[in-house]
C-alpha cells in the first residue's frame, strides 16, 4: 500500500504526514506490508527517510518492529536493545526458508482425571493435533494425560474426544506417554531435566533438546494461588520454576514459551520467573483469579448429548487461533493479543505474559509448527482477534458441578445415573461447605474473629511473591489435610490463606493445634485425603539437573504411612511442650462442647454409642383420605430400619387401612414420594385398627405392659444408656393432636416420668400436625433430655404434599397427598446423608427452610424446637441410625433437597382427595355418587362446627367481643390454657350437645381453651352449647360414629 501510495516525487514533501501516518499504523500492518510475499525492494520513501533527519529515521525503525510496551520496559530493563531491532524471527531461524537451525519439542499436561474435567484432556489432545500439523515428530512430543475420558461410561462417544461443539475428533493419534498415575509432578519434572532415572513408569520420553532447540510447554487443569494439580498430586510455582532455571544452566534449549490454563496460574510465574533465562510465558489468569471453561451445557450449539464443557477459554482461544492463522506469519505477541481479546470481552480474568517479553516477537512457528495447507493461503487480515464471541462459560472450579447438575437433571426417574449424580454433587458440595468452613474457622482461632477472614484474603504487594518460605507452605497445607482431610480441586483456592498463614509467622505447633480443634472429625467422602491422597505430599527430591547425572534410586513420592521410620529417629519425636499445649486447647474444647457449636468437636458416634436405638412410630389417623400419615409412618420405618435399629426396638402404631383399601391404586403398596418406592413392606404391625390410641402409647412408652389393652405387647424397654426417637404424623390442633385424642399437658407429664424412672439417656420427639408447637410451647421443660422439633408453631397449620396438580405431583391415578411437607422433608434428608455426619440442627434448619418455601411462606409453616436444644449437636445417627450406602454423603445445607411448587393445608387434604374421587369418576357411577355425599358430609359439618362454636362464642361474650376472645393467642412462652382438666371438661361439653369436633373442629381448641381462660364455669357452658346447638348432628362426623374427642 505504502510502496503504491508514495512515489518518490512526492516522498520528500510529505516526509513529516508519513512519519505521523507511520506512528499510528498497528505495527504487524507495517511488517506483514514489508515482508509481503513479491516485495523485492524497500518503498522508494525509505531512501527519503534515511537522507532525512536522524530522529525521523530512529522513529521510522523502531516503528518498523513496533515493540509493544513490555517489549520496550524489557528491553530497558536488560538493558538489551537489540531485541528492539530485531525483526520478528530473527534470532531463530526456519526450516521452510532454509534456515532452521535445531529440533522443536513439545510437552503436553492435562493434570486432571474425571468426565467432569473432560475438556483438559480435550485441550491436551487439541493441541497435539496442531503441533502435528505443524510438523513436529511423535518423539519430539510428549504427552501427560490420565486418559480416562475417551473410553469413558459417560462418553456419549466412546474413543473420541472433541474441543468444539462441531469440532473433529482430537483423540485419535495421540501418543499415551504418561497415563493414569504415572501422570505426577516429579515425572513431569523429570521428563523436563531429561533425567530418565528419574522416571516412575511412563513411555520413558524426556526432552532432550540441545541448546539450538525450542521447547513448548502447555499445561491445562485446576490450579490456585502458587500451585498446578496433578491427578494424584500437585506442583509448587517454587519447584517448577527451579527446575526451568535448571534446564537453563544445563544449555537444554535456546528458547521456552510455557502456556498455562489454570486458575490463578499468574501466580506461578509472578514475581518469580526471571527475565533473562530465554523463556517467555503466558497465563490463562492473573494471580487472584478464576479461568474459565466453555463449550458448557447451555451453549446453543452444543451437541445435547454432553452434559460437561468441552474446551477452556484461554486453551481452545490460542488453538483456535493457531488453526485459522498461517503461524510461519503470526507471532507469539499476536497470539497474545488475539487471546486477550477473546477471553476478556466478556469474562473478568485477565490472560498475563511472563519472563522474557521480547520472545513474544518471535514467530509461533518456531515452537508450533505451522500447518502447510495454512501457509501464505490465509493473510491475516486483523491482527488479533479472528473469531467469534464464545456465547458460555463457566468458571473452572464451578465445571465440575455444572457437569453433575445436567447429568442430575437428564438422568430418568430412580435410575443408577441419577442415584450416581445425586451422589457426586452431594459429595463435591460437601466437599466444598468442609474446606470452606475449617479454612475460615482456622483463621478465626489463629487471629480472631474480627481479623482472622481478612488475614487469610491479604494479597500482598506487587513485587512479592506469594510466599517468602515454600517450606513452610508445603508444611502448613500437610498439617491442614492432615486434620482437615484434602484440600482437592476446589480446595486450592485457599493456598493464598494457607500461605498467609507463613507469612504471618505461625509456627506448625500453633497450626496443628488450631487445625485440630476447627476439625475435629476426619472426613471420609471421596475427596478426603483417605481417597484421594494428601495433596501437599510434595516429593524433596527433585530429579537432578542435567540427564547426564543419575541416581541410585527415584526419589521416593509414597506418602509416610508407607515408608518406615525409626520410632526413635528426630523426625518421630514430638515436641512435649507442643504435646502439651495441644493437649489443653483440645480438653478446653471438650469442657464445653455441648454449649457452643462453633467450637465442639464431633466425635464418631459409632464408637461412643452404648446401649439401645428405641423407636416409636404412630398414625394417627384412619381413611383413605388421610393416606400421608401412614404412608409418613412407613417410611420413618424405613429411615430407622435401614439406620440398624431392630424390629424389637421400633414400635409401630397405625391403623392399617391404606395399603388394602379398595381406593388404592396400587393394593399392598403404599408411596410417600411420586416415584418412591414400597414403604409399607416389612412394617410391624404392632398396633392396628382400634388399638391406635392414647392409653396403649402411653403404656408403650413407659414400658408398661400390663396397662395395654390390644396389639402386640411390645413396650420401650429401654435402660439409661439408651436413645429414644418418637415421630408422630396426623391432624392436630392446639393443644391436641388426633390420637384420639392426645392432650399436651398428658403427653408433657408422661415424658416426665419416663425421665424420672430413668430410662433413657436422649430423647428426640417429631411431631407432624397443625398448631403442633402447642404441644410443647411453655409446657416441656428443659433437663428432661429432651429435644423436640413441631411441624408447626402454636397458631398455623401444617401442609401436605406431593398432592393432585402440585409439582411434583403423585402419580394420575393417585387422588390424595402422599406426605406431609414437614415429614417428607426430614426423612428425604435421612435417605440421602451419611447421618454419621449430621446432626438433628443441621437436620432441622434443613427442614425449617424447605417447609417454608425458603423462608417465603407462600405456603408452608414455621418450624419449630423445643426442650434441652443442647441435643442438636448429637448426630442423628445416635437416634435414627444411619443407612450404610450413604456412608460419605455429607450433609450439605438447604440446597440439598429440591424446592415444592405448592403444597396443601393438612386441614384441606381429605377435601381435596374428596374433590378428585368426584371429579375423575364417571357420570351417574356409584363412586361418583358416594363422593358427592362425602363431599357433602365434610362441608355441611364443617359449616355445623364453625357456626356452633361461633355463636357459643357470642352468647358467653356478647356479639361484638365474641370472636375476638376465642381467638386471642396467649404471649409466647404461655401454655394454651392454665387447667387442663378444663379444657377437657369444656371439650366435652360441646360435645356433647353439638356433636364432634372431629379433625377439622380440632381448630378450635384454642377457643374453648380461652373460655377456661376467662374463667367460665361448666354449668354457663353447658347452657350456652345447649342453646347454641338445637339438634344434634348424625351424619358420619358426629359423636353418634366417631365418639367424643375429650
Amino acid at each position: 500500500y505504502l510502496s503504491t501510495a508514495l512515489s518518490p516525487s512526492t516522498a520528500p514533501a510529505s516526509i513529516n504526514t508519513q512519519a505521523s501516518f507511520l506512528l499510528f499504523t498497528p505495527r504487524h500492518y507495517l511488517s506483514n506490508t514489508i515482508k509481503r510475499p513479491g516485495l523485492q525492494h524497500p518503498p522508494p520513501y525509505m531512501a527519503h527517510l534515511a537522507a532525512g533527519s536522524a530522529s525521523v529515521a530512529a522513529v521510522f525503525l523502531l516503528l518498523l518492529v513496533a515493540p509493544s510496551p513490555p517489549l520496550l520496559a524489557a528491553a530497558v530493563k536488560s538493558g538489551r536493545w537489540d531485541a528492539l531491532l530485531r525483526l520478528p524471527g530473527a534470532g531463530g531461524r526456519r526450516k521452510e526458508h532454509g534456515e532452521h537451525v535445531g529440533t522443536r519439542w513439545a510437552v503436553l499436561i492435562a493434570g486432571s482425571n474425571g468426565y467432569e474435567n473432560y475438556r483438559h484432556q480435550a485441550d491436551i489432545c487439541h493441541a497435539y493435533q496442531i503441533l502435528k500439523s505443524g510438523g513436529l515428530n511423535d518423539e519430539n512430543i510428549i504427552v501427560f494425560m490420565y486418559d480416562d475420558i475417551a473410553s469413558n461410561k459417560e462418553n456419549p462417544r466412546p474413543g473420541i474426544i472433541i474441543n468444539h461443539p462441531q469440532g473433529k475428533d482430537v483423540y485419535a493419534g495421540v501418543p499415551k506417554d504418561y497415563t493414569g498415575d504415572d501422570v505426577n509432578a516429579n515425572n513431569f519434572l523429570a521428563v523436563l531435566l531429561g533425567n530418565r532415572s528419574a522416571l516412575t513408569g511412563g513411555s520413558g520420553k524426556v526432552l532432550e533438546s540441545g541448546p539450538n532447540d525450542r521447547v513448548f510447554i502447555y499445561y491445562a487443569d485446576q490450579g490456585a494461588s502458587g500451585v498446578l494439580a496433578m491427578p494424584n498430586g500437585y506442583l509448587l510455582a517454587d519447584d517448577l520454576v527451579d527446575t526451568l532455571k535448571k534446564m537453563h544452566d544445563s544449555g537444554s534449549y535456546e528458547s521456552l514459551v510455557f502456556y498455562i490454563e489454570a486458575s490463578e496460574s499468574g501466580s506461578i510465574f509472578q514475581d518469580l520467573l526471571p527475565d533473562d533465562i530465554r523463556i517467555y510465558a503466558t497465563t490463562a489468569a492473573n494471580a487472584e483469579e478464576s479461568s474459565w471453561a466453555t463449550y458448557c451445557p447451555g451453549a446453543d450449539d452444543l451437541p445435547p448429548e454432553y452434559d460437561t464443557c468441552l474446551g477452556d477459554l484461554y486453551s481452545v482461544s490460542w488453538m483456535e487461533d493457531s488453526e485459522e492463522n498461517d503461524l510461519s506469519n503470526r507471532t507469539l505477541q499476536q497470539q497474545y493479543e488475539a487471546v486477550i481479546d477473546r477471553t476478556t470481552g466478556w469474562s473478568d480474568h485477565q490472560v498475563l505474559q511472563f519472563g522474557d517479553i521480547s520472545l513474544s516477537e518471535e514467530y509461533a512457528c518456531k515452537y508450533l509448527g505451522s500447518n502447510l495447507a495454512k501457509k501464505r493461503n490465509s493473510p491475516l487480515l486483523h491482527p488479533r482477534n479472528y473469531s467469534p464471541g464464545l456465547r458460555t462459560a463457566v468458571k473452572q472450579r464451578d465445571a465440575d458441578l455444572v457437569y453433575f447438575w445436567n447429568k442430575l437433571m437428564k438422568s430418568a426417574e430412580g435410575s443408577a445415573q441419577k442415584l450416581e449424580a445425586q451422589k457426586q454433587l452431594l459429595d463435591a458440595l460437601s466437599h466444598r461447605l468442609h474446606v470452606d468452613n475449617s479454612v475460615e474457622l482456622i483463621g478465626t482461632i489463629l487471629f480472631g474473629s474480627e481479623q482472622g477472614r481478612e488475614k487469610l484474603k491479604a494479597v500482598r504487594a506487587a513485587g512479592q511473591p506469594l510466599v517468602e518460605d515454600w517450606g513452610c507452605l508445603r508444611k502448613m497445607v500437610r498439617i491442614f489435610e492432615t486434620y482437615c482431610g484434602s484440600l482437592n480441586q476446589y480446595g486450592m483456592r485457599h493456598m493464598r490463606a494457607i500461605a498467609n498463614i507463613c507469612n504471618a509467622g505461625i509456627s506448625k505447633d500453633v497450626m496443628a493445634a488450631a487445625a485440630s480443634q476447627a476439625c475435629g472429625r476426619f472426613p471420609t467422602n471421596p475427596r478426603s485425603s483417605i481417597a484421594k491422597g494428601f495433596i501437599a505430599y510434595f516429593c524433596s527430591a527433585l530429579p537432578s539437573t542435567s540427564r547426564l547425572e543419575s541416581s541410585a534410586a527415584a526419589p521416593s513420592c509414597l506418602p509416610p504411612w508407607h515408608q518406615r521410620s525409626d520410632p526413635a529417629s528426630p523426625a518421630m519425636a514430638r515436641p512435649a511442650a507442643a504435646s502439651a499445649f495441644l493437649l489443653l486447647l483440645l480438653l478446653s474444647v471438650l469442657v464445653d462442647s455441648r454449649r457452643d457449636p462453633l467450637l465442639r468437636m464431633p466425635t464418631d458416634v459409632a464408637d461412643e454409642l452404648v446401649g439401645t436405638r428405641w423407636a416409636v412410630l404412630i398414625a394417627g389417623s384412619n381413611g383413605y383420605g388421610n393416606y400421608r400419615h401412614q404412608a409418613d409412618v412407613c417410611h420413618a420405618y424405613q429411615v430407622v430400619k435401614r439406620g440398624g435399629l431392630k424390629d424389637e426396638n421400633i414400635i409401630v402404631f397405625m391403623y392399617d387401612d391404606i395399603a388394602y383399601n379398595e381406593e388404592n391404586p396400587r393394593p399392598g403398596i403404599i408411596i410417600n414420594h411420586p416415584e418412591g418406592e414400597d414403604v409399607y413392606a416389612g412394617v410391624p404391625k404392632d398396633y392396628v385398627g382400634d388399638d391406635v390410641t392414647v392409653n396403649n402409647f402411653f403404656a408403650v412408652l413407659l414400658g408398661n405392659k400390663s396397662a395395654l389393652t390390644g396389639g402386640s405387647g411390645k413396650v420401650v424397654d429401654s435402660g439409661p444408656d439408651d436413645h429414644i426417637f418418637i415421630y408422630y404424623s396426623d391432624h392436630g390442633g392446639p393443644g391436641m393432636p388426633t390420637f384420639p385424642y392426645l392432650y399436651a399437658s398428658d403427653l408433657v407429664d408422661v415424658l416426665k416420668r419416663k425421665h424420672a424412672s430413668g430410662s433413657y439417656k436422649s430423647l428426640v420427639f417429631y411431631l407432624e400436625s397443625c398448631e403442633s408447637g402447642s404441644m410443647f410451647e411453655g409446657l416441656l421443660p428443659e433437663g428432661l433430655n429432651v429435644y423436640a422439633t413441631t411441624a408447626s408453631n402454636a397458631e398455623e397449620s401444617s401442609w401436605g404434599t406431593y398432592c393432585p396438580g402440585d409439582f411434583p405431583s403423585s402419580p394420575p391415578e393417585y387422588g390424595t397427598c402422599l406426605g406431609d411437607l414437614y415429614s417428607v422433608t426430614w426423612m428425604e434428608d435421612s435417605d440421602i446423608h451419611d447421618l454419621r455426619t449430621e446432626t438433628l440442627l443441621q437436620q432441622y434448619h434443613l427442614v425449617r427452610d424447605r417447609t417454608s418455601n425458603h423462608n417465603t411462606y407462600t405456603y408452608g409453616s414455621h418450624v419449630m424446637q423445643y426442650g434441652d436444644l443442647y441435643l442438636s449437636l448429637e448426630y442423628l445417627f445416635l437416634f435414627i441410625g444411619s443407612n450404610p450406602a450413604n456412608d460419605n454423603h455429607t450433609f450439605l445445607g438447604s440446597n440439598s433437597l429440591p424446592s415444592f411448587s405448592r403444597a396443601v393445608n393438612q386441614r384441606d387434604a381429605d377435601l381435596l382427595c374428596i374433590w378428585n374421587k368426584f371429579r375423575k369418576s364417571a357420570e351417574g357411577s356409584p363412586s361418583k355418587l358416594e363422593a358427592q355425599k362425602q363431599l357433602l358430609d365434610v362441608m355441611s359439618h364443617r359449616f355445623h362446627v364453625d357456626n356452633s362454636i361461633e355463636l357459643i362464642g357470642n352468647i358467653l361474650f356478647g356479639v361484638d367481643k365474641g370472636m375476638q376472645v376465642l381467638k386471642n393467642v396467649r404471649s409466647a412462652g404461655k401454655p394454651l390454657v392454665d387447667d387442663w382438666s378444663c379444657l377437657k371438661t369444656m371439650v366435652r361439653i360441646f360435645e356433647t350437645h353439638c356433636g364432634s369436633l372431629s379433625q377439622y373442629g380440632m381448630k378450635h381448641m384454642r377457643g374453648i381453651a380461652n373460655i377456661c381462660n376467662e374463667g367460665i364455669s361448666e354449668d354457663t357452658m353447658t347452657a350456652a352449647a345447649s342453646e347454641a346447638c338445637d339438634r344434634f348432628p348424625s351424619n358420619p362426623l358426629s359423636s353418634l360414629h366417631k365418639g367424643f374427642s375429650a
